[in-house]
């Protein structure tokens, strides 16, 4: 079972009320709860018949301890650097309390890695840079564009990010369709022939 599964599984559990539904056989159920419970705790010595309590108590736990903890982890994790990066995974291991929540925290941290080094974002860039850095010569939703940089620089609003996106419009280095005023139904691109590379116009 891969992260994606299993959390896939966890999905559907929780759909399901974390009862069998009518449509999946006994066997099946079964099955899916034992590979989750395998894949995420160490535990062994416990009867068939609680798997499934004790599955749902962890989870629902953790999901509660997470929502406390991930906010100020990600806040702190974005604004620090990346020589910083090694103390803050450190850090997030030893706070998980099973693997569930290890999973959780990993993923969050690898996807906010690839978006940095996909995009070559570097800790010194401003709003303006990333913006450029991100946006390519095909067209893509402001808001898409706001949720990144918001998830690459903590403490920013998305109203103030597509107000930066409006100055390079402006400004003629980036291209824009649909109004502007609303950042989920506008786009923008590089204009053809030119390339991103911009510091801030405001500091």
């Amino acid at each position: 079972m891969t992260n994606d599964e299993a959390l896939d599984a966890i999905d559907n559990l929780q759909t399901w009320g974390w009862e069998k539904p009518p449509a999946l056989s006994d066997e099946d159920f079964s099955c899916v709860i034992d590979e989750l419970f395998c894949y995420l705790t160490d535990r062994s010595q416990i009867e068939p018949y609680c798997k499934t309590q004790f599955l749902q108590e962890t989870i629902d736990k953790s999901n509660r301890r997470l929502r406390a903890f991930l906010p100020d982890f990600r806040r702190r994790f974005e604004a620090g650097s990346r020589n910083q990066a090694e103390i803050f995974i450190e850090e997030a291991i030893n706070w998980s309390s099973n693997k569930f929540e290890r999973m959780i925290v990993n993923i969050y941290i690898e996807s906010t890695q690839k978006v940095r080094q996909k995009h070559d974002i570097k800790d010194d860039m401003g709003i303006d840079e990333i913006i450029m850095q991100l946006v390519g010569c095909h067209w893509q939703k402001v808001a898409m564009i706001a949720g990144t940089v918001m998830a690459l620089r903590s403490g920013l609003v998305d109203t103030n990010i597509a107000e930066r996106v409006k100055v390079l419009v402006s400004s003629g280095l980036l291209e824009s369709q649909g109004s502007l005023s609303n950042m989920r139904y506008s786009e923008v691109r590089l204009p053809v022939g030119k390339e991103g590379a911009v510091t801030d116009t405001l500091s």
